[in-house]
């Protein structure tokens, strides 16, 4: 059954599983052997390399602000503070925004929350 997709999406999405699975076997070699890089990475590597949701819906669904809000709504001050300012590093460090340009945004959607 095709389920009406073009072969050339076919195509692609057997590509990515592919991929996918190569990835997988190969973090899930090294965890087995105690390698401590691997431990944990497998799903942030899988995460990162199958963007099936992404596809499915033509959109990147982002996590951090849902949980900024989470956090204003549930915890204190601090706990903002700290999860805006880790949160955005970590964030422009793994995109190609500038250095620190996320974390007021973030600050900003939980802060009216405390």
């Amino acid at each position: 059954m095709d389920y009406g997709a073009r072969i050339e999406a076919r195509v692609k999405l057997a590509a990515n599983l592919n991929s996918l699975e190569e990835v997988w076997v190969m973090f899930h070699e090294l965890a087995a052997h105690g390698a401590g890089a691997g431990r944990g990475l497998p799903g942030r590597v899988l995460e990162a390399a199958f963007g099936g949701v992404r596809h499915l819906l033509g959109a990147q669904i982002d996590l951090l602000p849902p949980l900024m809000v989470y956090a204003g709504l549930c915890t204190g001050l601090t706990t903002v503070t700290l999860l805006a300012l880790c949160g955005g590093l970590w964030f422009d460090s793994l995109s190609a925004n500038p250095l620190g340009v996320t974390v007021f945004p973030l600050f900003a959607i939980a802060w009216p929350c405390t």
